[in-house]
């Protein structure tokens, strides 16, 4: 069946200033999505008149509202797995100090979806909703520990790019890293996506599955060979704890 065009530009919409913490102007969306403005207007006045959107009036952005906070919010309160695995973050959280963070994999990007923040005054900035290239985050390279070489470079195509001066863009170098997370290491990504900031990651299996993968991020002035010892140590015994409880969560939910 195909599409209803209306309601997919609604959605195209909503999920694209999901994943901006900014917001974006008539014209960003317009460009980003390739749809007319005379054809979006009136779309957008309904979000925004319903809530689900707000315009702020000083930088004429649009960006997430109330209502669309309250429809994802139901979704996550009633998610037995989410509040599973964001207690646990929780308690990495309180060991590490540091922001860890939650991702699925959405295509070819890592789109996040939950985190529990730092309690350190200075620390790392990330919303609900972002979405970042697989191949240069800890996460991704969790994400798709289980796909051949093949599949990593289809998912690839031509997006190989350097967010930073450190990005790996060589396939195979990243594909070998993809490897070691796949024989029980963690996933690294080292300055790749955000200068001056270290992540590892691992991936939370199920039924045989990659289905998701957690992460804590660190300031580079707060790192050292200490501390990293102690989030691997938190990441893999959480990894576990977490695998068990997943696997009686879905034999639960096919009873």
């Amino acid at each position: 069946m195909e599409h209803h065009r209306s309601t997919a530009r609604v959605l195209d919409i909503l999920e694209l200033l999901a994943a901006s913490s900014e917001g974006h102007t008539l014209t960003e969306i317009s460009n980003f999505l390739g749809m007319p403005r005379s054809s979006l207007f009136p779309i957008i006045h309904t979000l925004a008149d319903r809530n689900h959107i707000y315009l702020n009036p000083q930088t004429m952005k649009y960006s997430i509202a109330v209502k669309a906070y309250v429809v994802g919010a139901s979704y996550l309160g009633k998610n037995d797995t989410y509040n599973l695995v964001l207690e646990e973050m929780g308690h990495i959280t309180e060991k590490c100090m540091e922001i860890c963070q939650l991702g699925i994999l959405d295509g070819n990007e890592v789109l996040y979806i939950g985190k529990v923040e730092s309690p350190e005054p200075i620390r790392l900035i990330s919303h609900i909703g972002k979405r970042l290239p697989f191949y240069c985050t800890a996460l991704g390279k969790a994400l798709v520990s289980q796909m051949s070489y093949e599949e990593i470079k289809a998912l690839c195509g031509d997006s190989l790019h350097k967010r930073t001066p450190y990005t790996i863009t060589d396939l195979q170098t990243i594909y070998n890293q993809i490897l070691r997370v796949r024989n029980g290491e963690l996933a690294v990504d080292e300055h790749e996506t955000q200068e001056n900031v270290k992540c590892f990651a691992v991936p939370l299996r199920a039924k045989g599955k990659v289905i998701a993968a957690i992460s804590v991020s660190t300031p580079i002035f707060r790192s050292s060979k200490e501390k990293d010892e102690q989030i691997k140590t938190c990441l893999l015994a959480s990894r576990i704890k977490l695998e068990s409880a997943l696997e009686h969560v879905l034999v639960r939910q096919l009873r």
